[in-house]
């Protein structure tokens, strides 16, 4: 792999990246970004023993190799796209993890923090809301205890106004259960009404 290539892949994304985390935040989304960074001879001693071992050999590629190859080249354009990509809302953490121990506590330290912090800052959001929005009571509506027809119909209307309104409850109903195939049912075989009306 071409460090010139790979450094062009990552400046593509840089905007494309932010704006997708900025939409996360603004929906409320915690984002923690983590940079595990270990050194050149940590690097080469945990690929080596990845492919000693037959159940993680297959995560080792020549393009790994190439990468690893270029280690030295590789650290500015990291230390870019992190720059590039660390803002406000979704921070980088860079994290030594030459030691897997220190890593998994800076890691776990650091997400319990933010969680805590989060959940202290929403407790302050949500009570000063509700110190400021009073709750309106709904307007009271009249009842009506019988339910009288204005005007009165026959049997007969009453018999066809249901027949009318059953067949348009199951258009709806054919319309909402049957939206993929609309297009195709209503050219083999009609609408409930159609096929009523026959």
């Amino acid at each position: 792999m071409q460090v010139t290539a790979w450094k062009k892949s990552l400046d593509s994304k840089v905007t494309t990246l932010n704006n997708f985390e900025r939409q996360l935040s603004d929906e409320g989304t915690i984002i923690l970004k983590f940079f595990l960074h270990i050194s050149r001879d940590e690097q080469k001693h945990r690929l080596e023993m990845r492919e000693r071992n037959p159940l993680t050999a297959w995560l080792v590629t020549p393009a790994i190799w190439n990468l690893h190859r270029h280690y030295d080249d590789s650290l500015p354009i990291i230390d870019g796209f992190l720059y590039e990509t660390n803002t406000e809302y979704a921070p980088w953490h860079i994290v030594e993890a030459t030691d897997r121990d220190y890593a998994v506590e800076k890691v776990s330290s650091t997400l319990v923090k933010t969680l805590e912090n989060a959940v202290v800052d929403g407790k302050k959001e949500r009570s000063a809301k509700e110190k400021h929005t009073e709750i309106e009571k709904p307007k009271k509506n009249p009842v009506k205890w019988r339910s009288i027809p204005e005007n009165p119909c026959t049997k007969e209307e009453c018999d066809e106004e249901l027949r009318n309104l059953q067949i348009e409850m199951l258009e709806l109903q054919y319309l909402l259960y049957n939206v993929r195939s609309l297009s195709s049912s209503c050219t083999k075989a009609g609408t409930p009404r159609e096929r009523a009306e026959t």
